[in-house]
């Protein structure tokens, strides 16, 4: 499919996306993982714990691909990032009933997470196991409906059947509706009341994230987020909350929001607004444009009929629009602005304690807010910090050389450099745990502790807390 003149100017102006690193060990290789992945799986599960099934599990990994790296002439296995993202999500075990759902349009799915059970509408593609290429994915939100049970479940399989008609065969979709209740000793699923930013309606949101987490194989590097309507606006707070899920975020007529919406968290992760005529939702686009000026692409699709039910005109262009998506898995700067204790982690960066006044806006001074560039040819790691005292970053080797010493510098000062050490437990256990912001592959970290707190001149830290002093932290 062809990309719409159109848009060929914004993906001009967009960066490729750099490719994990890569061994010339075919794909097909990974396969054979599968098994012993899964047993790792099973027994890292906390209410397991099997330290010994863990051992074994991974000896049983390291040594196949030991086998393959010596036949392909691979000096230093974990280096190799790229290799380990395929040989982690390939081996994932998938969902039987997903499975054998692919290719049959949207099914109704529950995902009971301890004891807590969510109700998605899914669609998995025909192409889904097929050939060597992972499916890329979409999370739908969709706004307040009204239903519940079988009519609320028919109702949002028509409307994604209609705005998703044209990537059904690649692409795999998952629609959150919300908690599952029994009502008459019958089971139905209950859409979450209001907006999805709530703590119950991000509960929900991220049932949906883990159905593709923990149910299906997708490429992490093709995840789209999509608003319809009124959740349009949630879709992009949701994505400038964890931007590096996302390769891009759709808003379907909904609102753009006010200067509270951090949509400078977006860099790299490009917007499109459609704008339905039929909606009749008057969207400021040029404002949207204006706010995204130097952070992100933002792209406006007008259309006469709904953003939902497009003409086929438009359908093609949103289609192309998403089919084009691929995020950076790597990146070498991040910007990240703190205005939510629930979300601290933003690609290889964890704030794990910011001073965040109650009162505090985006665009105060001493707004919590973390920048970080990777220098890969001095092997340095460059830190700018307001309010943010204590940091984790996960490392591997797309990000710096960890063969050599680390060079750090955080707010203009040097600190000593750190020798890492790449390790394959602390890989999976990160991954498994989700302890990176983008479910990364990461083989090392640093911590860094007692960060000042480098509040701008004028600028009070919150009241009763104050800054630690000095420099430290420990590598691993």
């Amino acid at each position: 499919m062809s990309v719409p003149a159109l848009l060929l100017p914004l993906l001009a102006l967009l960066p490729p996306p750099a490719d994990l690193p890569r061994s010339s060990i075919a794909v097909k290789e990974f396969d054979k993982f599968a098994k012993d992945v899964a047993a790792y799986a099973v027994a890292i599960d906390p209410d397991k714990d099997d330290r010994k099934a863990q051992a074994e599990a991974l000896d049983k990994i390291k040594d196949a691909y030991d086998k393959l790296a010596k036949r392909a002439k691979v000096d230093e296995p974990l280096k190799y990032v790229g290799d380990w993202d395929q040989i982690l999500e390939r081996g994932k075990t998938d969902d039987r009933e997903l499975r054998q759902a692919a290719g049959k349009g949207f099914v109704r799915y529950v995902l009971d997470w301890d004891g807590v059970r969510v109700v998605s509408m899914v669609s998995v593609p025909a192409a889904y196991g097929k050939g060597d290429t992972l499916c890329p994915a979409v999370l739908a939100l969709k706004p307040v409906l009204g239903m519940s049970g079988e009519v609320l479940e028919k109702e949002v399989a028509a409307e994604a059947s209609k705005a998703y008609a044209g990537l059904l065969g690649t692409t795999i979709i998952v629609a959150p509706l919300g908690p599952e209740k029994v009502v008459d000793r019958k089971a139905q699923s209950h859409e979450i009341e209001g907006s999805w930013m709530t703590d119950e309606g991000m509960t929900s949101l991220f049932y949906g994230v883990r159905v593709l987490l923990y149910g299906l194989h997708f490429d992490r590097s093709r995840l789209v987020i999509d608003g319809w309507k009124d959740a349009g606006l949630d879709a992009v707070r949701a994505a400038s909350s964890f931007p590096s899920w996302f390769a891009g975020v759709v808003n379907r007529s909904g609102e753009v929001g006010g200067d509270d919406v951090l949509y400078q968290n977006l860099g790299g992760t490009p917007i499109l607004y459609v704008d339905g005529g039929a909606d009749a939702r008057g969207a400021d686009t040029e404002a949207l444009k204006k706010r995204c000026e130097g952070i992100t692409e933002v792209t406006v699709i007008a259309d006469a009929q709904t953003a939902l039910d497009p003409t086929a005109e438009g359908a093609a262009k949103i289609t192309e629009w998403i089919d084009a998506r691929h995020r950076d898995l790597a990146p070498a700067k991040l910007d990240y602005m703190l205005g939510d204790r629930r979300f601290q982690s933003v690609a290889w960066l964890k704030a794990a304690t910011i001073n965040l006044r109650a009162t505090a806006k985006p665009g105060d001074k001493d707004f919590p807010h973390v920048t970080a560039e990777i220098d890969k040819e001095t092997n340095t790691l460059r830190l700018s910090t307001v309010n943010v005292t204590e940091l984790y970053v996960y490392l591997n080797d797309a990000l710096l050389d960890l063969g050599k010493p680390v060079n750090i510098e955080v707010n203009g000062l040097k600190w000593p450099p750190r020798t890492v050490r790449r390790d394959l437990r602390y890989m999976f256990e990160n991954r498994f745990f989700n302890s990176s912001g983008d479910y990364g592959v990461y083989t090392a970290e640093l911590h860094l502790e007692d960060i000042p707190a480098n509040v701008p001149k004028g600028e009070a830290p919150p009241a009763g807390e104050t800054p630690p002093a000095g420099g430290g932290g420990g590598g691993r």
